[in-house]
């Protein structure tokens, strides 16, 4: 189905638009247009959500993603993390 359409024509089709849309995982938002210039968008409930939702930000973001793994059993020992760390004392700067 097409994306874009004028308001009068939508009018005659909005059954099948909005069919389409509810109905298409992967449909577009169709645009309402009156004397060809965008005035209106028609996207899904799901496609709104996503969009209108609000952003737990970085650190809670971090803690969601940890809070799913926390529960697993890890069989880490410190011997795992040995030889990871540099402990020279970098480059020389002339200050």
């Amino acid at each position: 189905m097409k994306t874009k359409f004028s308001i009068s024509e939508a009018k005659n089709k909005l059954t099948a638009i909005i069919h389409d849309i509810e109905n298409l995982k992967s449909a577009q938002p169709v645009e309402l247009t009156r004397h060809g210039k965008p005035v209106v968008i028609l996207m899904s409930v799901d496609d709104y959500k996503k969009m209108t939702k609000k952003n737990r930000g970085l650190w809670n973001e971090w803690l969601a993603f940890r809070g799913k793994f926390e529960s697993e059993a890890f069989d880490f020992d410190d011997s795992v993390f040995e030889g990871l760390r540099d402990y020279s004392k970098g480059r020389d700067v002339d200050v």
